[in-house]
């Protein structure tokens, strides 16, 4: 007779299993391809009772259980997590002790928001780092999309980010047209091409494509 699994082991198998392509296989992507982990790195994370946090705390939890890759977690959190993180089980520390990374849940989404915000109302392409001054993003490859089916697929009631920015409302619009429009954006961060660009700024000093004209 098979063994009857707990909740949180059920929830966990729907990480790598039943969402592996669109939760498992982007993290270790984002976390290998960016070298955002490496041995002895002890990593903080501040629980919130939001879906990416809480994803983001399982995702970690497993990565440490089968990588060969050696670092150490903290999980700290307030009150208004302890009941899903009891369900999840995820256990909590009391204190944050000495850390050297602390790991963000921005999500793909949230990084192809900021790059539209930047071009549309702020007039520059602006990116976002997967790791900056300590704070790494291992979900930078994971559509918040993904991470909706995973609550709503295990019942899980989080409190949820009221996003209502211009920036979301296009980015909706873009996905409906065309589904891989957050990978799309992405890609394309990484394939700038500078020979074609009339500027940009480089360490915080203003270029001209005049230059090397």
């Amino acid at each position: 007779m098979a063994r009857k699994l707990e909740r949180h082991q059920l929830i966990e198998r729907t990480i790598i299993k039943t969402y592996r392509k669109e939760l498992w296989n982007p993290f270790i992507c984002g976390v290998k391809n960016y070298g955002l982990i490496k041995d002895g790195d002890v990593i903080l994370l501040h629980l919130e009772n939001t879906a990416e946090s809480m994803l983001l705390a399982k995702l970690l939890l497993q990565l440490k259980r089968v990588s060969d890759t050696r670092f150490e977690l903290i999980i700290t959190g307030d009150g208004g997590c302890e009941e899903n993180a009891r369900i999840l089980n995820i256990e909590l520390t009391d204190g944050e002790g000495n850390y050297n990374k602390t790991a963000l849940c921005d999500t793909l989404s949230d990084i192809c928001q900021t790059v539209l915000e930047s071009m549309l109302w702020d007039s520059k392409i602006k990116g976002v780092l997967p790791e900056e001054n300590g704070n790494i993003r291992p979900m930078f490859c994971i559509s918040r999309d993904a991470v909706n089916r995973w609550t709503k697929l295990n019942g899980l009631t989080f409190t949820e980010k009221e996003d209502k920015s211009r920036a979301a409302e296009l980015l909706s619009e873009l996905k409906k047209k065309n589904p891989d429009t957050e990978s799309n954006i992405l890609s394309s961060l990484s394939s700038l091409c500078l020979d074609t660009m009339p500027g940009y700024i480089k360490n915080g000093t203003q270029h001209t494509f005049l230059e090397n004209y």
